[in-house]
C-alpha cells in the first residue's frame, strides 16, 4: 500500500511524498521520501518495493541509527578480535564519531564522506604537521570497514559509500634504506647513546628484519637459546613466526640473560618505571639519526635495508618473505619445513655481509 502526498516549498513549488507500507512474511515494512516529482517518487515506491522482496531490505536496515551508534558497536564487538592495530583505528573512528557521529547512518553520503576527507587533508595531525594521503587513506578505511560490517553482518545498510569516494593519490616513492657507511655511523652513534638498550635493538631488528614494535614487544619466554631462534607467537600479518638468531644477536641476547628476570613473561627491553611497557626508543633513534645527518629515514628503513640486503644475496621474495614476515598469499603452509634450513643459511649469511660489506 503506498500513498502519494504533494507538499509545499518555501517559494511555492510542489514537492512529492510517497509513504509506502507493505507486509512480507508477517513483518511491517514502513517508509517515506520526499522528492521533486511524481515520477521520482512513483520509482522509488518501486525500487523500495523490489529491495523488499529481494530482501535487500529487512527490518534492522529500516531501524534509524546514527553512525556513533555503528562505530561504538565495532569498536566494542569487533576491534578487540583485531589487537593489531586497534589504538590507530580507534584513533581514526574518533575523529570520525566526532567530526559526522551525529548523523543518520542514511545521511552519510558519499559528498559528505568527501567533506571529511578533504578536510583530513587539510588539518594538521599529531605531530603539528599535515596528514599525508596514506594517512587519510587509513582513516578512510577505517570508517569504510565499519560501514561493511554494517551491510554484511548487521543489515543497518544496504551499500557502502566510501566505494563511491576518491581516495587521495599515493606515489610510489623511493624506498629507503641505509648503505654500509650509514650502518656503521648508526652502530657508532648508538653505542653512545645514552639509551644502553638502542645499541642492541638496532643489531636484532638489523639481522633479523623484525619490525620495532616486534623487536620492543620481545619477552624472554620468546627467546629460544638452544635452537638459536626468537619465536613471535603472533606478528602484524596475524601469523606465528621463528626467527633463526645470527651470532650477533646470540651473543648480544645471552648478554642480557645475565639480568633475566624470574618471570619469563617480562620483556627485554622495559621501561625504568614500568616493567610491563617497552621502552621508548623514538627520541633517542632521532638524536641518532641527526647526529649521522642521515635524512628521509625511519627505524622502518632497518627493514628495508635487511631486504635490500637479502635481495643483493640473490634470495627468492618468497624466502625473503618468509624471514621478513611479509604476507604473501602465494606463501602456504606448505613452505614451512621446506625453506627453514635455507632461512638459517641466509640469516647467516645475512650477518656476514652486514659485518664486512
Amino acid at each position: 500500500m503506498a500513498t502519494l502526498r504533494i507538499r509545499k516549498n518555501k517559494d511555492g513549488r510542489n514537492r512529492y511524498q510517497i509513504i509506502v507500507e507493505a507486509y512480507r512474511n508477517g513483518k511491517r515494512f514502513f517508509k517515506s521520501k520526499t522528492l521533486n516529482t511524481k515520477r521520482e517518487a512513483l520509482d522509488w515506491e518501486k525500487k523500495f518495493l523490489y529491495e523488499i522482496e529481494s530482501g535487500i531490505v529487512t527490518k534492522e536496515s529500516l531501524k534509524k541509527r546514527k553512525l556513533s551508534d555503528a562505530i561504538e558497536k565495532y569498536i566494542s564487538l569487533v576491534l578487540p578480535l583485531k589487537p593489531k592495530n586497534a589504538r590507530n583505528v580507534i584513533q581514526h573512528l574518533h575523529w570520525w564519531n566526532q567530526e559526522i557521529g551525529h548523523l543518520n547512518l542514511s545521511d552519510v553520503s558519499p559528498s559528505v564522506l568527501a567533506e571529511c576527507r578533504d578536510r583530513l587533508l587539510s588539518e594538521k595531525g599529531g605531530h603539528g604537521r599535515p596528514r599525508k594521503n596514506n594517512t587519510v587513506i587509513r582513516y578512510i578505511a577505517s570508517i569504510g570497514i565499519v560501514l561493511e560490517y554494517c551491510i554484511k553482518e548487521w543489515l543497518w545498510l544496504t551499500h557502502n559509500p566510501v566505494r563511491s569516494i576518491k581516495k587521495p593519490h599515493v606515489g610510489k616513492g623511493k624506498t629507503r634504506f641505509f648503505d654500509q657507511d650509514e650502518i656503521q655511523k648508526i652502530k657508532t652513534l648508538c653505542a653512545a647513546s645514552e639509551s644502553p638498550h638502542l645499541l642492541p635493538i638496532f643489531t636484532i631488528a638489523l639481522h633479523s628484519g623484525m619490525r620495532r614494535g616486534e623487536v620492543l614487544s620481545l619477552k624472554w619466554e620468546n627467546i629460544d637459546f638452544k635452537n638459536k631462534e626468537i619465536h613471535l607467537a603472533t606478528s602484524k600479518n596475524g601469523e606465528p613466526r621463528d626467527i633463526p638468531m645470527t651470532e650477533e644477536v646470540f651473543k648480544i641476547l645471552s648478554s642480557l640473560a645475565i639480568y633475566k628476570p624470574i618471570d619469563s613473561s617480562h620483556l627485554l627491553f622495559p621501561k625504568k618505571n614500568d616493567v610491563q611497557k617497552p621502552i621508548d626508543i623514538r627520541p633517542s633513534w632521532e638524536r641518532v639519526l641527526q647526529k649521522a645527518g642521515i635524512q628521509g629515514a625511519t627505524f622502518h628503513t632497518i627493514r628495508h635495508t635487511t631486504c635490500s640486503l637479502l635481495a643483493q644475496m640473490g634470495l627468492s621474495p618468497i624466502l625473503i618473505a618468509r624471514i621478513v614476515g611479509h604476507k604473501d598469499s602465494r606463501t602456504t603452509d606448505r613452505y614451512t619445513h621446506a625453506v627453514k634450513s635455507h632461512v638459517r643459511q641466509a640469516i647467516d649469511q645475512l650477518e656476514l655481509l652486514i659485518q664486512h660489506g
